[in-house]
């Protein structure tokens, strides 16, 4: 694809007073404010938006897991049935539609997830079912992050139907160990961190964090590995010198990181409220569904993935969510050579082609590690006129220099390898 084909508006403001993964997001093109906790993603954020969520479907498919949709307004009827309200003012609730339904915007769908399986007539044989999707969310909290926080953000939100705990269980530490593989796919070594479970004294619930001076989780941790929790349900003792232990007398370390997703153990919390949530065990009896229920913020993890992965010059993508696999840089007077790469390129790989004429190169270099593409191949007149070109790395600037004719082949290795 050529640059000028493409929405993208090359920016000289610095956006000092932002927080970093905003600010490198906005100055590369990805994405521009509307106001407060809400945001347009632009073409090139839409790509990395698109490759996340086809990286994590990737995921939730390998596991079983089928992916569904849910209507965005929910009816009030349902909550009234679980016995859940949401009167806090950050929920949108009491819209009405020409027909006299009252809805609230989305917020969680355990209930609407629950109205919908009961409709069918499953016996134990049918399960676990793992129902998973792309929604938005729309939470009016008083104070936002960036895209850290968000108003209005997309949630994977995913849940499970299970005959017994002991089956539940085992799809919990599935999906625990397929997140942690997700996240090392972004280059976010994340920890599996115990957490709060508001709806159950004694159930199971884990925060996905990955270690950041900007994250609001706070959590710790033995210098061993061997105690690990939320600062909301760890048990800790503090001496005189305000260091940590914990009830068995080790030192714990108080951290900090950003949440990047949630997994807990609904249990019978909501089916035994509902009516008819309800399946045919093996001995021909009706049984409740026991229930876990696990997300992931897309916008935030996009960010969290940009606070690790940058340097002073800009973002560093991860080849898998990159927006382009290859960025092609020419000087003037290569404009014909650098096109035929990039349709010879394009066969095999995305490529984006910088072909704009009023940009000086150092300028079109700036940009192109502002956005970050893995692979950057550099045309300039004293390498062409010796029939050869550079390829330049983006994560350690490291150069390879390589006769035209090979550019194809190296490239496709590297590609095809990441």
């Amino acid at each position: 694809m050529k640059l000028t084909e493409l929405f993208f508006k090359s920016t000289n403001q610095d956006y000092s007073d932002l927080r970093l993964s905003e600010r490198y997001l906005r100055k590369g093109g990805f994405i521009q404010k509307y106001i407060d906790g809400r945001y347009y993603f632009l073409p090139l954020g839409v790509l990395v938006f698109n490759k996340t969520l086809s990286l994590l479907r990737k995921h939730m498919n390998n596991i079983g897991a089928q992916e569904s949709t849910i209507p965005l307004f929910h009816s009030n009827n349902l909550r009234s049935e679980s016995g859940r309200e949401y009167i806090d003012e950050q929920f949108v609730n009491n819209l009405s539609d020409h027909d006299g339904n009252i809805f609230n915007l989305a917020a969680s769908p355990e209930e609407m997830y629950i109205n919908l399986i009961r409709q069918y007539a499953l016996s134990a044989s049918d399960l676990p079912i793992i129902f998973f999707q792309f929604g938005k969310k729309f939470r009016d909290e008083d104070h936002t992050r960036y895209l850290l926080r968000l108003k209005e953000f997309t949630m994977m939100d995913a849940y499970s139907f299970h005959s017994s705990q002991k089956n539940f269980n085992e799809t919990y530490e599935i999906i625990s160990h397929t997140y942690i593989s997700f996240f090392n796919k972004l280059n976010l070594q994340a920890k599996k961190v115990c957490s709060f479970n508001g709806l159950a004294v004694g159930a199971s619930a884990h925060e996905f964090i990955f270690d950041s001076s900007v994250g609001e989780s706070s959590y710790l941790e033995a210098d061993d590995g061997s105690y690990i929790a939320h600062t909301d349900v760890a048990k800790f003792r503090q001496d005189s010198m305000g260091n940590y232990f914990s009830k068995d007398g080790k030192k714990i370390i108080m951290k900090n990181g950003i949440e990047l997703g949630n997994i807990y153990q609904l249990g019978y919390y909501f089916t035994s409220k509902m009516n008819n949530a309800t399946f045919t065990n093996n001995n021909s009896k009706k049984t409740k569904f026991y229930m876990g229920a696990y997300s992931i913020g897309i916008e935030r993890l996009i960010a969290s993935v940009v606070e690790k992965n940058h340097d002073d010059k800009g973002i560093v993508w991860p080849s898998c969510i990159s927006p382009f696999s290859v960025y092609i840089v020419s000087v003037v007077g290569n404009e014909a050579l650098a096109e035929k790469i990039c349709n010879n390129l394009n066969k095999k790989m995305d490529v984006l082609y910088d072909d704009r004429k009023d940009i000086l190169f150092n300028k079109k270099m700036d940009d192109a590690c502002i956005i970050g593409i893995p692979y950057i191949v550099i045309l300039n007149k004293k390498d062409t006129e010796k029939k050869l070109c550079t390829i330049l790395f983006r994560n350690n600037f490291k150069q390879v220099q390589l006769p035209l004719d090979k550019i194809s082949d190296y490239l496709s290795k590297l590609v095809t390898k990441n």
